[in-house]
């Protein structure tokens, strides 16, 4: 059986949904953030007024909903295997990298990009869609047809294989919290996995042992990972913790049955 290290990634930033997304120009070589813009047919009619209460609820309920992976196909950079937006952010995938567009809200420009890779790791991973969703996405930037994406894929989760002998990453989540497990297969060793993040203005870790990403958009909180496996008698939580080494995140990890079950570690 597998072991896996689950985390949890909070973002402390608040998001509103929009209907459609528009594609924003960027530096060369860098990852475009994409801006995201409401349309209405008619200019007159695009204000709508919430109760406070039930203003609260709609944000509480749209912060449940799953996130969903577009495969891309040309709607950004084209080192971006995968795209997700969620509730303040947007999350690209590439073959080596995890990009989070952090957005502001207020009438300042406290917009941040955070960088997480993984130290040491297979830089050419197999990546690929699971769950493909019935929504799909389409682009209609500009007047020149041939530039429009259309029935653009979705899924629930990206999986990329073997970023570590014998570990696969699965990202997946809501939209105010994203989500994903290192599953280690038996006999392989969890202790190789090293998070290296880009972009923060400074990294703690609180005495829950969440490691705090405090960025000019907010702060982005990594839950205590919790770690686990399933055995014949059901699941077994494992010890394990973040560690702040000079540069990255390791994870010790207590001990585990290497040669019978995988571990995963999930924000």
């Amino acid at each position: 059986m597998r072991s896996v290290l689950r985390f949890f990634v909070t973002m402390m930033l608040l998001g509103i949904p929009v209907t459609s997304h528009t594609a924003e120009s960027s530096k060369a070589g860098q990852i475009p953030a994409l801006a995201a813009t409401a349309t209405t047919p008619n200019a007159a009619d695009t204000s709508t007024t919430f109760r406070p209460a039930t203003r609260a609820r709609v944000i509480e309920d749209y912060g449940k909903l799953s996130l969903t992976f577009e495969v891309n196909r040309g709607q950004t950079d084209e080192q971006v295997k995968f795209l997700s937006r969620g509730s303040g952010y947007t999350l690209f995938l590439t073959a080596d990298e995890a990009v989070l567009a952090l957005r502001d809200n207020s009438d300042v420009d406290h917009d941040a990009v955070l960088h997480l890779k993984l130290v040491g790791a297979n830089p050419e991973p197999r990546v690929s869609g699971v769950q493909e969703q019935s929504g799909k996405v389409n682009y209609f930037v500009g007047n020149d047809p041939s530039r429009w994406q259309t029935n653009v894929s979705t899924y629930a989760k990206v999986r990329y294989e073997t970023v570590y002998p014998g570990v696969d990453l699965v990202y997946y989540g809501s939209q105010q919290k994203l989500e994903y497990d290192f599953v280690v297969a038996p006999g392989a060793d969890p202790k190789v996995i090293r998070l290296q993040f880009e972009g923060a203005e400074s990294v703690e870790l609180d005495d829950r042992g969440d490691l705090l990403l405090h960025t000019s958009a907010g702060d982005v909180r990594l839950h205590r990972p919790i770690i686990y496996q399933n055995a014949e008698s059901g699941r077994v939580e494992i010890d394990g913790d973040y560690e702040l080494l000079v540069v990255t995140t390791g994870l010790p990890v207590g001990p585990y049955w290497g040669t019978s079950d995988a571990l995963a570690p999930r924000p």
